[in-house]
């Protein structure tokens, strides 16, 4: 048994929510409002939303509800209660478990996010920003009188800016108010709650069923219904048509959906007659919409089976980016678990808190709830949970600190890496998964030992460099892919996060480019699902990676597979199967630090012999392979060693680096030029054009995430290409920049070409 065998995935759902104002916690009914008495607060504040399309969304008793990924302007309104606020008085706003722009600014009226205030009588009210997190407003010259009226406008679109965007995706967030005094602070009005929904619009299909099944096994598919953000449509109410090979039994032609399904179905007592590969496709009755399952490999005795999760995402716990704070009901550790098991049939999951505190007590019941999710969640042969937390140690780059088991709560997360070492790095309980997203490793200043789990797909960005860099190192170790979730559903799809991405981090971006908000996940191969199983497969480097997509993969290298230190001889046969989700475009084969050789299938299933001659081969002491699929979807192998650590190859020939990539042919359709014009515009606008070079259009592509004009350029800093995405289907449309012209990870996407 596998997942969630045949019973419902537990719909479990925490009772409350509580949002935090410093260490205080108040407890707060879910869909109620606020039933206690209120204290007498200075001001009154609302808070309404002007979209760029549409009607002027008014907040009512402390919330609003809006769109995630609409464009518009927020319009903050503050009312005077008191008698007066004097001169020199701040006005502190914060916003909570949501994001509204990666740097709100007020330098440029034509720029995305630009952020006026104005209040009663046109006196001086001084506006000042905090990166994303906070405005403060300070009163200028003239007391602020009781009836005074102040607006913020983030986003003001009325002299040219395009605005700022709700948050992609749907949560509950929170703007508090606070009124600065000397050296005392009080809250200044009751905090508004902002309830990001679900876009209406059906935008992805997704159905997932086991990557192995045995005939006349029982298993399930989860059939979810996203929008274009990746949120789950809860209110879907309509049908699916399915269309099934012969062979599949126990599904039914058409699915209907009602309120109660909240937007996904588990599809129960699902069989297969005998061995193949199954693919089950649904459609949207009445639409286009189309989706298209995993493929399912039916085995009569598979030797391992393939199970899919993530071991780095975030629930509640976050003292620093504040977007994991409270404890709402998304953020909820045992909720996160359900996500998982739900919407991205995960086998195994770890979600954890990202940033906690260093206040014991607060670190205590952050931990507890983890451990209580753990229990809740830990169903052996269904789903198997696991502990987890980031670790900040500093210059030495991120880890996730991963348990086997449940334990006490580790050291503080701002411990020296030595110190997360020596604690942790030789235990066979906890494993740290080196990773990418806030700080990745660059061994300057402290090398461990090992690295045991290399994350090479994640959120932010693909980071095959990091993988090679591990690897030149002399480190042996397991892939992974993971999401490093912040806010978005544990275990949805791939989805464009604005401001996410990696490369406009290091090149001074005013708006910095996106990342993929959900997705990634790891492979882990072992025979049968429980801790032990997965545990002893992860010890063993028997994994493989992918950015979201379920392919499966399947290595047999003269008896070895993925992740073995194999006593190899000379010449030995490599069979690698692959099946895809989508057509595969590409596989590699990596050998050392060289592109050995490739393969394009331009089909969904692939079987590739190799007669591996290592005097033929480029040197090296390891090799793994790459997969790319046509949606831009990506796999990596875990590498294979070769046992006698020698660097035997043909050394003579020279041979194409790991990273190479070669300029695709330029499209100069109508449709193609117009995003240009769209994309130049754009660049001017937000001050980021000098970054590039002349922009080549290369055509228009569907990806998993959606559709896509491509381009290519050069980095003026550097003088090395780049691809630019532009996804223009937003309101706002969002940017992508990643290093060369393919889209694996060639280069650090940290540091640059000359990281």
């Amino acid at each position: 048994m596998r997942g969630l065998g045949d019973r419902d995935p537990l719909r479990c759902g925490v009772t409350g929510l509580r949002f935090a104002r410093s260490a205080q916690w108040v407890p707060v009914p879910l869909s109620k409002e606020l039933t206690m008495s209120q204290p007498q607060y200075p001001l009154d504040f609302q808070v309404d939303f002007e979209p760029t399309l549409g009607e002027k969304i008014t907040g009512k008793n402390n919330r609003i509800e809006v769109v995630s990924g609409t464009a518009g302007t927020w319009l903050l309104r503050l009312r005077v209660l008191e008698k007066r606020i004097e001169p020199g008085t701040q006005i502190l706003w914060e916003r909570y478990n949501i994001q509204l722009a990666h740097s709100l600014q007020t330098a440029d009226a034509q720029r995305r996010d630009y952020v006026t205030a104005e209040r009663t009588g046109n006196a001086p009210i001084e506006v000042d920003h905090s990166g994303e997190k906070a405005i403060t407003l300070t009163v200028r010259d003239t007391p602020l009188l009781k009836g005074d009226e102040v607006i913020v406008r983030i986003g003001d679109r009325r002299e040219g800016s395009v605005g700022s965007e709700v948050f992609w995706t749907a949560t509950r967030g929170r703007f508090a108010l606070t009124l600065i005094e000397g050296d005392e602070r009080r809250s200044a009005a009751p905090d508004v709650i902002v309830d990001n929904v679900h876009h209406p619009r059906p935008a992805c299909i997704r159905l997932l069923g086991p990557s192995v099944a045995m005939p006349g096994e029982h298993f399930h598919l989860s059939l979810v219904i996203f929008d274009r953000n990746r949120n789950v449509i809860e209110d879907f109410h309509g049908s699916l048509e399915l269309d099934y090979p012969h062979g599949s039994t126990g599904l039914p032609g058409i699915v209907h959906f009602g309120p109660a399904d909240r937007g996904a179905k588990v599809l129960s007592h699902v069989t297969l007659s005998a061995p193949g590969v199954y693919r089950i496709r649904a459609r949207l009755t009445g639409g286009d919409l189309v989706g298209a399952s995993n493929p399912i490999v039916c085995h009569e005795q598979p030797a391992v089976h393939i199970y899919w999760g993530d071991l780095h995402a975030h629930g509640w716990g976050d003292c620093s980016m504040l977007l994991m704070h409270d404890r709402t009901e998304k953020m909820e550790p045992a909720d996160r678990h359900r996500q998982g098991r739900l919407y991205g049939r995960f086998d195994y999951g770890a979600p954890g808190a990202m940033a906690m505190t260093n206040e014991q007590a607060e670190r205590q019941e952050t931990w507890q709830a983890y451990l209580d999710a753990f229990d809740r969640h830990d169903e052996p042969g269904r789903y198997v949970p696991f502990m987890a937390m980031e670790m900040h140690p500093g210059p030495d780059g991120d880890r996730t600190l991963i348990f086997r088991e449940k334990t006490g709560i580790p050291i503080d997360m701002r411990e020296p890496t030595w110190r997360v070492y020596e604690q942790y790095g030789n235990r066979d309980d906890a494993m740290l998964e080196v990773h990418i997203g806030g700080a990745p490793p660059y061994y300057e200043g402290f090398r461990p030992e090992n690295e045991q789990l290399v994350e090479v797909c994640s959120a932010f960005a693909n980071a095959e460099w990091l993988m090679q860099k591990c690897l030149r190192e002399g480190f042996r170790f397991a892939v992974t892919g993971a999401s490093d979730l912040h806010v978005g559903l544990m275990g949805a799809p791939r989805a464009v996060e604005p401001f996410r991405g990696r490369f406009g981090s290091n090149m001074g971006f005013n708006a910095r480019d996106s990342g993929h908000g959900s997705g990634p996940v790891g492979a882990i191969m072992a025979p049968e699902l429980t801790r032990e199983a997965l545990w002893a497969s992860l010890r063993e480097r028997h994994t493989y990676a992918t950015s979201g997509d379920r392919i499966f993969v399947s290595l047999d290298a003269g008896g070895h597979t993925m992740g073995d230190i194999a006593e190899l001889p000379e010449r030995f046969d490599i069979d690698l199967t692959v099946h895809g989700q989508d057509t595969i475009e590409r596989i590699d084969l990596i050998v050392g630090e060289y592109l050995a050789v490739s393969l394009s299938p331009n089909m969904m299933d692939a079987q590739w012999h190799i007669d591996f001659d290592r005097a033929t081969m480029p040197p090296g002491t390891w090799f793994y392979f790459r997969v790319k699929q046509a949606n831009n979807e990506w796999a990596w192998t875990a590498p294979v060693w070769f046992a006698d650590g020698e660097t035997r190859g043909d050394a003579a020939r020279e041979w194409p680096a790991w990273n190479h990539t070669q300029a695709p042919a330029p499209d100069r359709g109508a449709k193609i030029e117009q995003h240009l014009a769209d994309l130049e515009a754009y660049l001017e606008r937000e001050g980021d054009r000098e970054h590039f070079g002349e922009i080549t259009p290369i055509g228009i592509v569907s990806e998993s995430v959606g559709a896509a004009a491509r381009f290519i350029s050069m980095s003026t800093k550097h003088g090395y290409p780049v691809t630019i995405r532009w996804f223009y289907e937003f309101e706002i449309p969002k940017l992508r920049v990643d290093w060369g012209y393919d889209f694996f990870g060639p280069i650090d996407c940290w540091r640059g070409p000359t990281g």
